[in-house]
């Protein structure tokens, strides 16, 4: 069984794939960075949840390619008034795009459970109900949840990580980290799961090591980058299924970082060598990490 929810930006996507992603059923957010629809039908197909997608305003400006892939599937809209959405974005300095005519295509084809946003955390066990019969969550993580606001405060982010007040938008892909990724994923033999998990996690250090040095950083991209692994590690195939190796790199990457002794690896080296054993083992180790410590230091002369 599969679903996608949709709705205008700042409508609580994010909290209700926090809420969807437990038992049975898998909910991911912000899907459609490096990803396609037949790439996300792909994973679904290997993960054996029974009920399994994504929540992300996204999802109603690729109806077509997403319909296209999942035919069958279920769909919810989380409807907040224009003004409410305007007045949120424009808070955070973000662009709205003109989302009615793709609202319209997908109220006429499909028929989609509408939830007010106002309402989102009340009917929340509804809209799991209706993605399937069995959905059940217990009530101390409703509770839990329905407390939680699934974001940061950014406009407190300067107060927080003693950054500039004003805080100016990253160039963050570059050559080297797009030849970094093509290599990552011949790597981890084009594994989804594996690759979004090393950039996620790139993504991350790099993050720490902007508010750390108190560079500028891309707003957005923080946003989807601790959204995303707040949601999807926690389900994640792959950080389930080789936690037991990955734990103990992650650990040590915190560990330099408390310490001020980050590596300069745009991601830690230790991380990308366990990645790299995982699929390839000791001859994969020495094959593939001369080159990738060759474009880490591509990638420190592209930041100088």
């Amino acid at each position: 069984m599969n679903f996608f929810i949709t709705g205008l930006p700042r409508s609580g996507s994010a909290w209700i794939a926090n809420y969807l992603s437990y038992g049975n059923c898998m909910c991911l957010h912000d899907t459609w960075i490096n990803n396609t629809p037949s790439d996300i039908k792909e994973l679904f197909s290997s993960l054996g949840y029974y009920a399994a997608g994504t929540s992300d305003p996204a999802n109603v400006m690729l109806y077509d390619k997403i319909n296209k892939e999942f035919p069958d599937a279920k769909w919810v809209i989380i409807t907040r008034a224009q003004k409410d959405v305007e007045e949120s974005c424009k808070n955070l300095n973000w662009p709205i795009t003109e989302f009615s005519s793709n609202f319209q295509k997908l109220t006429q084809d499909k028929n989609p459970l509408k939830v007010s946003f106002t309402k989102l955390f009340d009917k929340a066990d509804e809209i799991g109900r209706y993605i399937y019969e069995d959905w059940e969550c217990p009530k101390w993580r409703k509770d839990l949840l329905k407390k939680l606001n699934v974001q940061l405060h950014w406009g407190k982010v300067s107060e927080q990580f003693k950054v500039p007040e004003v805080l100016l938008q990253a160039d963050v892909m570059t050559p080297a980290k797009m030849e970094f990724i093509k290599l990552l994923k011949e790597i981890v033999n084009n594994d989804p799961n594996a690759v979004r998990f090393v950039i996620q996690a790139q993504a991350a250090s790099e993050l720490y090591k902007r508010l750390d040095k108190g560079r500028p950083v891309d707003i957005q991209l923080a946003k989807e980058t601790l959204s995303n692994m707040a949601t999807e590690w926690l389900v994640s195939p792959f950080v389930r299924n080789f936690s037991a190796s990955l734990a103990p790199s992650i650990a040590r990457a915190i560990e330099s970082y408390t310490n001020n002794n980050p590596v300069n690896c745009p991601i830690d080296i230790d991380l990308i060598t366990t990645v790299t054993y995982i699929f390839r083992g000791n001859d994969g180790v020495k094959e593939f990490m001369p080159r990738v410590r060759e474009l880490s230091d591509k990638i420190l002369k592209e930041r100088q």
